[in-house]
């Protein structure tokens, strides 16, 4: 995660998987934020990840220990929806993102705060 960050991990303890019954489950979450320009998303989940802006696929991480970092650009502004497929392989599924604008507006952080996260039947 990049240095000073504020985001905290998101955890869905209602995903912990059995592994003798359940080996795999899956969590979606999403959000739905306002900005534009160029923006820094680093992420990472445990255990693995499919993340989607405005419907496109941007990242798939499958190692919870290595965050991926990457610049996405929005365009001339507007709202937009990040959405996550956790892919959880034992214990809670968990969610690390940090976004953050690099022009108005403010930046994007997800931290506990902020925990409008929709769990919902598929992604995007």
């Amino acid at each position: 995660m990049p240095a000073g960050t504020k985001a905290h991990w998101i955890w869905d303890h209602d995903s912990a998987a059995d592994p003798l019954t359940t080996p795999n489950t899956d969590l979606y979450l999403r959000k739905a934020f306002t900005g534009g320009g160029k923006a820094t998303l680093a992420i990472t989940a445990d255990n693995a990840h499919t993340a989607w802006l405005d419907g496109a696929q941007v990242s798939i991480g499958t190692d919870w220990t290595k965050p991926i970092t990457l610049t996405l650009d929005l365009g001339a502004g507007g709202t937009h929806v990040l959405a996550v497929k956790v892919t959880n392989q034992g214990g809670p599924g968990g969610l690390l993102v940090d976004l953050q604008a690099a022009a108005p507006p403010p930046p994007l952080r997800w931290t506990p705060k902020m925990r409008q996260l929709a769990k919902v039947e598929s992604c995007p």
